[in-house]
């Protein structure tokens, strides 16, 4: 790490290369994780409009053969 060999250069520049690699890392699971939650809005609004149809339908009527 450069701060192990401060006057370094090439460590300087392989630890600023692996870190830039780690943020690029977590920006994509960043993205990914949005993109889940975006998902996950669209399918709970869904089944929040499905509940409240289901609690206002009339029961079904029995019917006997």
């Amino acid at each position: 790490m450069c701060v192990d060999v401060p006057g370094d250069l090439g460590v300087a520049e392989e630890t600023f290369t692996a870190m830039m690699r780690e943020r690029d890392g977590s920006d994509a699971d960043i993205a990914h994780l949005i993109e889940t939650r975006d998902a996950l809005d669209v399918l709970i609004r869904a089944n929040s409009r499905h509940r409240a149809e289901l609690s206002t339908a009339p029961e079904p009527v029995a019917q006997f053969a």
